[in-house]
């Protein structure tokens, strides 16, 4: 009987029970998505997919704008046909005007009525204030990530050189420690960080002749790149890197090394040769500096790239959302051990 008895006090309040509890769940459900999309955007962001993040972002603020403005109003909405605080005030009116509106049998019922209005507004509010505090959290983490610095372009290790040893004419070999990557800006929501990616997997030598480097052939792995330390998956779709794994560069014009590099100092200078992935050559000057330290060589440069130029197809971008640049740098950091 009195499960009977509290079904029908829930179906005799037209402004309590069933009617007061639903919008509560419609609200916790919307939230709770809006916490997972806040979640998703992170993830992206992190993964390097920063472009991507318009995909959770947009139905994030629409949740969020549609869903926050739904709750303020159940709050606090004058109508107590809408407002659980107008609701509990009407009622507290009734009371003491001694004229109780139909479906409240008693004053101890609407009583009971004004402390549920009560509750569910505050339940209401802990609920909007909680994802608000969750949005925030992940502004300052997705902010946090985007400002942290992209690896610096490779340069010549710091000025820690040893004596040079041995001649300098003879034939080089890539050796451990060399790096080779690429460098493209990316935006998020008018955020800008660059994507960097990186690799080990060079080989290739040089060949030095008279204080002239009259031959230089370089191999690069790209399946090996990686980004932020993980797989690429996107750059590798864009260099198709199954048809065409790997880059090479080949010197086309003897690079002249000053007597001054011969005995251990700085080189500044350029490197001319043909570049070539993604099925396509093209001449590209490399703006390199150079040093011998103690029995082994090392040359860092860089060279900007279209990437039209070599047919690579440009990820889709989405203008303020999320976009990738159509343009980046090569760029190289050589160690090489003479023969």
């Amino acid at each position: 009987m009195r499960g009977d008895h509290g079904d029908h006090q829930a179906g005799a309040r037209p402004l309590g029970g069933i009617n007061s509890l639903w919008p509560l769940f419609g609200i916790a459900n919307q939230l709770l998505a809006a916490v997972a999309l806040s979640v998703g955007t992170t993830v992206l962001v992190k993964m390097g997919k920063a472009r991507y993040a318009w995909t959770t972002l947009v139905p994030l603020a629409w949740l969020v704008i549609v869903t926050a403005s739904a709750g303020l109003l159940k709050i606090f909405s004058p109508d107590p046909r809408l407002g659980f605080l107008a609701h509990a005030t009407a009622l507290g009116e009734a009371v003491a005007r001694g004229a109780l509106p139909p479906g409240v049998p008693d004053a101890e019922s609407a009583r009971k009525m004004m402390f549920n209005d009560r509750l569910d507004a505050a339940v209401a509010a802990f609920f909007l204030a909680s994802v608000v505090v969750i949005i925030l959290l992940v502004v300052v983490a997705i902010g946090s990530f985007i400002k942290t610095p992209a690896p610096s372009p490779l340069v010549l290790p710091p000025a820690t050189a040893s004596t040079p040893v041995g001649p300098l004419d003879g034939t080089w070999d890539i050796a451990a420690g060399s790096v080779a990557g690429f460098r493209v800006q990316q935006s998020a929501v008018g955020v800008s960080n660059d994507s960097v990616g990186r690799t080990n997997a060079i080989t290739g030598t040089i060949v030095a002749t008279n204080r002239q480097v009259t031959s230089a052939t370089f191999r690069i792995d790209l399946t090996t790149i990686k980004v932020g330390g993980k797989a690429a998956p996107q750059f590798a779709t864009s260099l198709d890197t199954q048809r065409n794994p790997s880059a090479t560069f080949a010197l086309t014009q003897p690079m002249t090394l000053s007597s001054a590099f011969t005995s251990g100092a700085t080189l500044k200078g350029t490197a001319t040769g043909q570049l070539s992935m993604h099925g396509t050559s093209h001449l590209v000057t490399f703006t390199i500096s150079g040093s011998r330290n103690g029995a082994a060589l090392q040359f860092a440069g860089s060279t900007p790239i279209a990437l039209s130029d070599w047919g690579i197809k440009q990820p889709q971008g989405y203008g303020f959302l999320g976009s990738l640049a159509n343009h980046g740098v090569a760029e190289v950091l050589l160690v090489l051990q003479q023969k």
